[in-house]
């Protein structure tokens, strides 16, 4: 996995930014925040969807 860019560079967001597919009602504030750091499944999450980053497609020059 690259860098952590929090919820900004996740490819799980939804274009509001607001919530995603790990926290589909609300993303929770400790998270948003940066306070913690969502590459691991979390206890009191329903599901098991985590932080990956956005993959970028450069195009090639040729």
């Amino acid at each position: 996995m690259g860098e952590y860019l929090g919820c900004s560079g996740c490819r799980h967001r939804d274009s509001k930014g607001l919530t995603c597919k790990a926290f589909p009602k609300s993303i929770p504030l400790q998270i948003i925040s940066g306070e913690i750091h969502h590459t691991k499944r979390l206890r009191w999450q329903d599901n098991d969807i985590v932080y990956e980053p956005i993959e970028i497609k450069v195009p090639v020059k040729v």
